[in-house]
């Protein structure tokens, strides 16, 4: 699951996950252009978000939990919860239902 973003500013006040991937990848040797548009995936090494940034055509894993939790999870929220789920019902499985209990 690849995360696609742009570079907009020369200076970062906060280390964002962009950032932490094109760090790593200019000190590779990689030469990644100011303003450029940047690939990246969350890893599993690393304690911070931007440590565990890779650029994705050089990551060796990545952070499914990570992704599960972070970027699935809110978005099947979002639809899920008008029908009266909730996010342990989903992340524990829950029971299934048949039509009746509707």
């Amino acid at each position: 699951m690849t995360i696609h973003t742009q570079l907009r500013k020369k200076n970062y006040e906060v280390k964002s996950p962009e950032l932490g991937a094109v760090e790593k990848a200019r000190a590779a040797g990689i030469k990644v252009p100011d303003n450029s548009l940047v690939s990246y995936v969350i890893t599993k090494s690393g304690k911070t978000i931007s440590e565990k940034a890779e650029f994705a055509e050089t990551a060796k894993d990545y952070d499914a939990e990570y992704y599960v939790n972070n970027q699935v999870l809110p978005a099947v929220l979002k639809i899920l919860g008008a029908f009266g789920y909730d996010e342990d019902g989903i992340k524990l499985g829950g029971t299934q239902k048949g039509l009746g209990s509707w």
